[in-house]
């Protein structure tokens, strides 16, 4: 195996639904985690009760101005939560103690000094069956309590699903359609590529081998990382830094300036990118599912919108794989004035190919990734 094979992209399954590849490590107790869903489900539950507590801890413990008003927040929800979620055995009689169970968690509230009570203090006055009804209710990321206490930009971000798995809604939208499709990454923008390079050259079929591995790695990179679309991520962040690290060890004909690596045949792509990933630590089943998404980023679109001819790139057959192309082209593009960027040029270049290659070959490359044979 060559060095730069060997020296296999660092990741971990996700150590609780064993499904995705994981991005999170527990502070608590170090399990790999791939969501929000995992780290707050049934077998991780005593370590996320005490990530709720820091959560709400880290939320009511700002600034002076906020303070009060965050913590009477808490307080709101915790009381409407004993009021609308009674437990099962609570559900017989309901009509006897709902008012009496009231008046219990308001008894002990009362007379609270928000300003300087403390957050084990608070969760202190819960009782084991309160905190359980109150975990369960956080454990449905849909739920208001969830949402109010844990909404943030990272948990956020923990969601965002891929953009080419964005459902396409025909006619009008329903109105509970919004809230679901906030997790799905936008479409990436379309890179300027050149008409000077839309024509069939003699590589042409020859390097849609290699447009097959990009879309293998371009899928691992989206997965693993959770961002969606990869251009969108701020250039200072460490994700940044990694995107560009991981396409030089994954597709480094795309970094390396000199490079003539050209893939020969779709197996040698399955077998090459699957040993780039680390062949020995993934397991079979997270590569089929990548392959999976690649053959459907590859696979032109079996109908085809017809407009005029300035918006022929957007309606083409082929714009999923352009898209890709461009999200990759748009994390290399715009960098030190006056000096010629060799992977975006190399980009842009593979876009074209995308755009001019014959719509049955690339139909082919999607067929054989899809089966799970190596």
């Amino acid at each position: 195996m060559s060095e730069s094979a060997a020296s296999a992209v660092d990741h971990v399954v996700c150590g609780l639904c064993r499904r995705q590849f994981s991005k999170y490590h527990c502070p608590t107790c170090n399990v790999p985690y791939c969501s929000l869903i995992c780290f707050r489900s049934e077998p991780h539950g005593e370590c996320s009760e005490s990530f709720y507590k820091k959560e709400i801890e880290s939320g009511i413990k700002t600034e002076a101005s906020k303070t009060a008003e965050e913590r009477m927040k808490m307080l709101e929800l915790l009381k409407k939560f004993e009021e609308e979620s009674p437990s099962l055995e609570d559900l017989e009689d309901e009509d006897e103690d709902s008012d009496e169970d009231e008046d219990e968690l308001s008894r002990r509230m009362r007379g609270l000094d928000i300003d300087n009570v403390a957050v084990d203090d608070l969760w202190a006055m819960l009782n084991p069956e309160e905190r359980q009804k109150f975990l369960r209710a956080l454990s449905d990321e849909d739920s208001e309590l969830a949402q109010a206490l844990l909404a943030s930009e990272e948990l956020e971000k923990s969601q965002q699903l891929p953009w080419w798995e964005r459902p396409v809604v025909v006619g009008d939208e329903p109105p509970e359609a919004s809230s679901s499709r906030k997790r799905y990454g936008v479409e990436p923008s379309m890179a300027p590529i050149p008409t000077s390079l839309l024509k069939a050259t003699p590589q042409g079929h020859r390097l849609s081998f290699n447009l097959a591995a990009i879309s293998i790695a371009y899928a691992y990179l989206t997965r693993t990382l959770r961002v969606s679309p990869l251009s969108a991520v701020d250039r200072d962040s460490a994700d940044h830094v990694e995107i560009k690290r991981l396409v030089s060890q994954l597709i480094p004909f795309i970094t390396e300036r000199n490079s003539t690596m050209v893939y020969e045949d779709i197996q040698s792509v399955k077998r090459g990118l699957w040993a780039r990933l680390g062949a020995d630590s993934m397991e079979r089943t997270q590569y089929t599912a990548l392959l999976q998404d690649a053959s459907c980023l590859i696979r032109p679109n079996s109908v085809v919108l017809i407009g005029s001819e300035d918006d022929d790139t957007k309606n083409h057959a082929h714009r999923r794989l352009v898209l890709l192309v461009s999200d990759l082209w748009g994390v290399y593009e715009g960098g030190a004035a006056n000096k010629v960027n060799a992977a975006a040029q190399k980009l842009l270049y593979y876009g074209a190919q995308a755009l001019s290659l014959d719509s049955n070959v690339l139909r082919r490359i999607a067929a054989e990734l899809a089966r799970p044979t190596l």
